[in-house]
């Protein structure tokens, strides 16, 4: 919808802060809750993202708050299934 991310202007420390407020609420879930909520989240974006129209480009630039948000997506995903596989490996 053009709305910025809403950790755009966070640094580490306040996304840390952000995260943990967000987090609060799923911490009752078991991992087979969490594992299936992400993936449901995951097909939900997935579905919004074949319903963008290709035009204008302007969308899918890197200037755009959605077209930043899909180029920091992929190696964000990867950070949380590294953190995922260290906390299952952890036990």
């Amino acid at each position: 919808a053009g709305t910025t991310v809403s950790w755009a202007l966070l640094d580490h420390d306040a996304m840390a802060i952000v995260n943990e407020r967000d987090l609060a609420a799923l911490r009752h879930r078991t991992w087979d809750e969490a594992g299936r909520l992400l993936q449901i989240t995951r097909a939900r974006l997935l579905e919004r993202l074949v319903g963008v129209s290709p035009e204008p480009d302007e969308v899918w630039s890197e200037r755009h708050a959605f077209g930043a948000m899909l180029r920091t997506l992929p190696l964000h995903d990867r950070l949380h299934a590294d953190q995922i596989k260290t906390a299952r490996i952890r036990g």
